[in-house]
Parts: C-alpha cells; structure tokens; sequence
C-alpha cells in the first residue's frame, strides 16, 4: 500500500522559507514512489518542494467550531474561486495541499460549503485513480453544505513527452468538467468556503453533513425552537435518504458524542412522514462528550428528519443538548472487489427459498446476513407454508368471503401480498375444491396445530366471539 506520509526535515533553504523532504514508501519499505510538484526537484526518490513564509504557520489543526481537528492547509473560512478555470484547472494546488498528512486507502470526509451561477452542475475532486473525495455543485446554489466520504488513492502517474516515467503527480483538487460529461467549456462562477478535511469518523460512514461539526438543539423563549424539533431537516438528509443506499428494511447504527445541560433524559431519533421515529437515542442529564450507540431498522425513507421526541410531561423542556462526531452507517456492508466505494449487499430477492417456502413480500428490502444468502436467511427471507390441520377449519374466524377458481400457489399468493397468516383451501374432487377462504384466527405464528384456531385469548368471550375446530373439506395452512 502506497503511503502518503509527508515527513518535515530540516533543509538548506532560503531564508524565510520552508523545506519539505517526503519520501513515500511502498509495500516493500523502498522509496519508489516520487511525486511531482510545481517548483519540485527530484533527489533520489524523494520530492522536495518550497512554501512560501505565508505557509509556515500551519492551520493543519485549526481548531474551527464546523470543525475541530481540521486538516484543511490553508484558511478554512477563506473563499477559494473555481470560476473561469478550464478542465483540469486546480482550485487548490500541490504546493497548497502538500503538507497533508494521509494514507492511502484511508477514509477521509471533505465538507465545503459552495455558491455557484454556473448554469450546469460541474464536478471537482481530488486528482488519483480517476479521482476522490469529488463534489458535484448543482447550478445556482448559494452557499449550500456538499459533504462526502471516500478513501485516498493513489497519485496518478506523470509521463514525460517522450513517454518515459517522470514520476507520480502531486496532490490537486481539480474542475472535473461538467457533471457527466468528459469535457466541456470553463467553469463558471463557483466559491468553495468553510472548508473541512480530515480522517473520517468511521469507516463507511454516509452522514451527508459535516461529522464533525456541533448540532445544538435549544430552548427557545416560548418553549423548544424550530431547530430544536429537526435537528437535521428531511432536505438536509435527503443526499442519503434518498439514494439507494438507503432503503427500508435496512440495518443501520448512529453513533455520536453528546452533551448535555439538561437535568433529565432526553430522546432523540428519526422521524417518518407518517409520525412513527426509528433509531432514536437517549442522551442522559448531564452527559458530557458521552458516544452512544444505536441499531436498529430503516423505517422510512420518503421525508425522514431527526429531531426531539418531546415526552408529554416536557412538551417544550429541553434546555442544550449537543451532538458531534456523527457516524452513520450501515451494517453488514461488503466491499466489492474492485475495491472502490461500491459495496455489494445480498439482499432477499436473489435468495432461493426451499421447498414450502415463499419469498416474501418486500425481499428486495431485506438484507441477508452476508454477502451471499444462504439457508441460514431462510427465515428473513422466507415464509414458511405448514398444513397445520387435515379436514377441518377454523369456525368463526372466517373472513370475507372464500376466493374460487384458485390454485394453491394463487392462494399462497394472495396470502403473501395481504398478509394474511391463516387460511384455508378446499380438498381436491370436493365441492370446496380450488376454493380460498381467509381464516382469521388470533393465534400467534408460533402456533401448532390444535392451537392454531382461537378468536379470543380469554375463555369468558361471548359465543359468537369463540372459534372452534369444524370437520369439513378444508386443509388449514399457517404461512408464516
């Protein structure tokens, strides 16, 4: 694995200025890799280049509210133009980005904040391997969050005229043309400020805003604020809750740090366009830089915010509760083999369910437990069709009226898309034969047997609201 790490050594140099000595080693501990920069010179496989004394002051670690521990090397909060630069064109240059200290193969998170009137969205990213960590601008934003999350590659390699190596690029963020397109006229009018740079919170994180910045959610003077009810808004979610990478059915883990001047416990989680929340947390009194951890099912992805599940006592008491270093992401994720960002994950519609079992309905919203599905997903994956009683029905939980003219498997259908647990089906060569009859018994899908047929839990329900086992021309089918 190519190493990226840029060690500082003391040179001769020209006074008020600063030398940098980087010899990358790779897997075999030998210094190969030489990498290029404007004003470099190259001495025995390493690279050397000069930054002006404005530079020697680094703002590596700038310590900025959006984000601590930033790594950015130049002014975070400056305003860096992209406009009028051709294909290629460098935002930040090798000399600008050089004191950056990475790996490759890490993952890095790049948060900027851009305006842009260019009447196209453009594309920018880091140059390497055709390119990471890259943002599209969409045409006529003003100062909107891009967030993204993508592992370092290696630099590309230089060619002289001749077609001789000259060795590896250097480190440039790059106008990569218009989105979709190879090539194109110059960029417009785009900014790029609020930088933010460094090493990921987690790996395979999706958060689509800044992990490192601070989100409060306050009290207001007439109880909790807007912003205190969404933290994160559905707009602000929507780059991940919209993408395919998020569907329901999922299995997904939060994890943040969270602060906390309240006197009580606090819950906090996704909310649905239809009211419900999934995957909340609860911050305790008093917590200070507490991380919490929580798992659990996507639930909806149509409008899904986070915010403050207020509790019917403290409607509006909710005094300043912070969360930071915010990973989210999703479990069971299998990285493809050609090693980029892709991930294959083996879902319910490819797996094979066995003899008296049937796909369920929503299978392709449903993970396996690996990148391949097996018999041990069987249960997820599958419902399971049992002849739980010959010759009999379920008197008094019938529902609707029987369904003629159907096949078994047309009845199992039928079952599958109404959720339907419990039926009956007419014995062949009888007057019920190729008939469907929804029974609608309370029993748990545990059930066995005997113990399928029940209406009514207690035994002091009136007649009418009983079941009872009645010989007939019926089979009872459990499909769960």
């Amino acid at each position: 694995m190519q190493l990226l790490n840029f060690a500082t050594v003391v040179l001769a140099c020209a006074p008020f200025s600063m030398c940098i000595s980087v010899a990358p080693e790779d897997a075999t501990g030998s210094n190969s890799a030489v990498f290029k920069s404007n004003g470099a010179v190259k001495m025995d496989g390493t690279r050397l280049f000069r930054a002006s004394d404005s530079k020697t002051k680094s703002l590596a670690q700038t310590e900025t509210e959006f984000c601590p521990g930033n790594q950015f090397p130049l002014d975070p909060l400056g305003t860096f133009s992209a406009s009028g630069k051709a294909l290629w064109g460098d935002v930040w240059t090798n000399d600008d980005l050089g004191t950056l200290d990475w790996t490759v193969g890490e993952e890095w998170t790049l948060s900027v904040v851009v305006t842009s009137t260019d009447t196209k969205p453009q594309e920018f990213g880091f140059s390497g391997e055709g390119g990471f960590l890259k943002v599209v601008v969409e045409a006529g934003v003003t100062s909107k969050e891009i967030t993204v999350h993508d592992k370092i590659r290696e630099p590309d390699q230089l060619k002289n005229a001749d077609g001789s190596d000259a060795g590896v690029d250097g480190i440039h963020f790059q106008f990569r043309a218009a989105h979709g397109e190879k090539n194109g006229a110059n960029c417009g009018a785009i900014t790029f400020t609020k930088i933010c740079l460094q090493k990921s919170v987690c790996e395979g994180n999706k958060f689509p805003l800044n992990p490192f910045a601070t989100y409060h959610a306050l009290e207001g003077s007439n109880g909790v604020t807007t912003p205190a009810f969404q933290l994160w808004t559905a707009d602000q979610l929507r780059p991940l809750t919209h993408s395919s990478n998020f569907r329901v059915g999922d299995k997904w883990t939060l994890s943040l740090e969270a602060t906390s001047t309240d006197d009580a416990p606090k819950e906090f989680g996704f909310w649905t366009h239809g009211g419900s929340h999934f995957l909340s947390v609860v911050v305790p009194a008093g917590a200070t830089q507490q991380e919490i951890t929580t798992t659990g099912q996507i639930d909806d992805t149509t409008r899904t915010y986070f915010q403050y599940i207020p509790s019917e006592s403290t409607m509006s008491d909710v005094h300043d509760v912070s969360f930071t270093n915010i990973c989210f992401k999703q479990d069971a994720v299998v990285v493809s083999p050609t090693g980029d960002n892709e991930v294959d994950i083996a879902r319910c519609e490819s797996h094979t369910c066995p003899p008296q079992n049937y796909k369920r309905v929503n299978a392709k919203n449903i993970m396996c437990d690996g990148p391949v599905c097996g018999r041990a997903d069987d249960g997820r994956c599958c419902k399971s069709l049992t002849k739980e009683k010959s010759g009999a029905k379920c008197q008094g939980s019938q529902a609707l009226n029987w369904r003629v003219g159907e096949s078994l498997s047309e009845c199992v259908t039928w079952a599958l898309n109404n959720e339907v647990t419990f039926f009956v089906y007419g014995q062949e060569n009888t007057e019920h034969d190729q008939k469907c009859w929804w029974q609608n018994s309370k029993a748990t899908t545990e059930c066995s047997g005997q113990d399928c047929c029940r209406c009514r839990k207690d035994t002091d329900a009136a007649e009418s609201e009983r079941c009872e086992w009645k010989t007939g021309k019926w089979d009872f089918y459990k499909l769960a």
